[in-house]
């Protein structure tokens, strides 16, 4: 049985911080069980060659890879993960920061149960489409480009609820992976749509027959219906958070007033 692979991207145009902080994040609290770790460079490595994280990553990674700025992230990740033997993946992007030393085991023990079929750090309800028809009702004074993206957006996206795994730290076993309808994508819309779209990864997963779950530090997978009980995302402290990202920063550090708007869009609360 092959180890499970970390597939990390750091996007070079973010500036050396996120990676520093993804890497101090993994050395202080590296799994304790034998894994794969992949690194992505997305766009030119010298900013981070200079970095004083670079020479960890260099003793603690197995496979290094660069891609295109042109390429989207996740694009790049999936075109990896397809040369990989690992029965098991978990992808991580440029500002995921780990929070327990028992995160992999967390996401691997469930993996692990055959009747889920995907594994995220955090979840939402949060509708692109709800969130914008309801603030931009329809008008025939102004017919932009922006304006014919965003209604398109109300037909691409479902509306509230809109369960998705949010694709900062997910995980999926390799044959999942293979038979996704959607791995290759043009733009960031794509992306868009790929984690909370009509054909989302979370309904494409759920349609297999196979549930998606968000795990915490608790170590208990949730069901889609316990998202918000599970307080990873948008919600009190998010005290059992496995896997940060500068999303689940922002509510963190946002004063009542926003965390409250941040806490509407994902739940209506």
């Amino acid at each position: 049985m092959s180890v499970p692979a970390i597939i990390y991207l750091a996007r070079i145009a973010e500036g050396d911080a996120p990676f520093l902080a993804f890497i101090e994040s993994y050395l202080n609290n590296k799994p304790d069980i034998p894994h794969d770790f992949v690194v992505i460079f997305k766009g030119n490595q010298s900013p981070l060659k200079d970095s004083p994280g670079y020479l960890h990553l260099l003793e603690e990674s197995n496979f290094l890879f660069s891609a295109s700025d042109r390429m989207t992230a996740l694009t790049a990740c999936f075109e990896i993960a397809a040369s990989l033997i690992n029965e098991k993946l978990i992808f991580l992007n440029t500002f995921s920061r780990f929070l327990s030393p028992d995160w992999l085991s967390i996401y691997m023990r469930h993996l692990a149960n055959p009747s889920i079929g995907l594994v995220g750090a955090t979840g939402s309800y949060e509708s692109m489409s709800s969130d914008y028809c309801r603030n931009h009702p329809a008008t025939w004074k102004v017919w932009s480009k922006d304006m014919r993206d965003r209604l398109r957006d109300c037909i691409d996206f479902p509306f509230f609820p809109n369960p998705h795994i949010r694709s900062n730290a997910f995980g999926l076993k390799a044959d999942t992976i293979s038979t996704l309808k959607k791995q290759r994508f043009q733009t960031k819309r794509e992306e868009y749509r790929f984690e909370s779209g009509r054909n989302s990864l979370t309904k494409q997963v759920s349609a297999m027959g196979l549930k998606p779950v968000v795990v915490g530090r608790d170590g208990k997978a949730y069901s889609q219906f316990e998202w918000f009980n599970s307080n990873t995302f948008r919600n009190s402290e998010q005290e059992n958070l496995l896997i940060a990202d500068n999303q689940t920063d922002t509510y963190l550090n946002a004063d009542s007033v926003l965390r409250g708007i941040l806490a509407h869009h994902a739940w209506r609360i």
